[in-house]
């Protein structure tokens, strides 16, 4: 160090020192940063590997599983089937000897007696008409898809033509909106109208007049729904509705086995899509389907908190 005029001077091999040292602690500072940001690299790098080996790890647990579910319902169908075809003969054996038995004991046996039989007769019958019902849920799920153009509007009124007939004796208002064409398999598409029809004819026949209105909205696809001012339900059970062999109403006052709406259900299951309910006791319900569009840019209509069978719901206008 030189002083001068009161001020300090570094000589050049001073400087040369000093600048050696900063240099050497940059450097150390550098190498230093560098390791740090490597080790958080592969750390980093460790636990993407980790995440990606769960992840292709879960995925192959699922697919195992979904797999194995698969495997179920195929089973669980095929011993259904068989059940219920192999439940036919006894069934139609039972239902002839009471039938036989009516005819040859009718001026011999008691009152008593007769009721008995026709008890009998009339139990067979609710039996084979399960048994109808249980074959047709279980076909459904393994039924190929024939999807064409479906213009829901001549398929309405084929299945209401069908139906009216058997109502020809009560007054029934139909308000029919415009209906589009849909893409689908019109075999069932036919099943799950008939059933929802069926259904609203049935819940109101105690009302003179029964009003029926049916429409339909596009919502990324069509959303039908069918309205009627019938018995209505407690929507407290609406998770219900939709179920096999569950009953909202007692089979005195409303026959029928438990499976139409769940095969209404199945169909839409089977075309991507899902059917729900809105209803109140006394105040008839609205019954509602939807088929997505096939163009894969369509929007789906939008989802309410509300979950049915573990699936939000498609909100409806007020």
């Amino acid at each position: 160090m030189v002083g001068l005029g009161g001020i300090t001077y570094m000589s050049w091999r001073e400087a040369q020192a000093s600048l050696a040292l900063l240099s050497i602690g940059g450097i150390a500072f550098f190498v230093a940063r560098s390791a740090h940001f490597q080790r958080t690299l592969r750390e980093r790098n460790s636990l993407l590997e980790s995440e990606v080996l769960q992840r292709t790890e879960a995925e192959r647990e699922s697919r195992r599983l979904n797999q194995e579910l698969l495997a179920s319902n195929q089973e669980l169908e095929a011993f259904a089937y068989s059940v219920a075809h192999d439940l036919r003969a006894p069934l139609r054996h039972v239902n002839g000897f009471a039938l036989l038995l009516q005819k040859e004991m009718r001026e011999k046996a008691s009152p008593k007696a007769l009721h008995q039989l026709e008890v009998i007769q009339s139990s067979a019958h609710r039996m084979g008409h399960l048994i109808d019902d249980l074959l047709t849920y279980s076909r459904l799920g393994r039924a190929d898809l024939h999807k064409v153009a479906v213009p829901l509007t001549t398929l309405l009124e084929q299945v209401r033509l069908d139906l009216t007939e058997e109502e020809a004796d009560r007054r029934v208002e139909w308000h029919i909106g415009p209906l589009p064409t849909v893409t689908g398999d019109p075999t069932l598409l036919r099943l799950a109208l008939q059933n929802l029809i069926s259904n609203a004819l049935k819940f109101t026949r105690h009302r003179d007049p029964a009003i029926l209105e049916v429409g339909g909205r596009p919502e990324g696809g069509i959303t039908f729904y069918i309205k009627d001012n019938g018995t209505g339900f407690d929507m407290r059970y609406l998770d219900k509705l939709f179920k096999p062999f569950q009953r909202l109403h007692p089979q005195e006052d409303y026959e029928g086995t438990g499976i139409g709406l769940a095969n209404v259900q199945r169909v839409l299951a089977r075309h991507g899509g899902q059917a729900w309910a809105e209803g109140q006791l006394g105040q008839g319900a609205t019954f509602f389907f939807h088929i997505p569009s096939e163009d894969p840019e369509s929007t789906p209509p939008p989802l309410c908190d509300a979950p049915i069978q573990g699936k939000a719901l498609p909100c409806q206008e007020s």
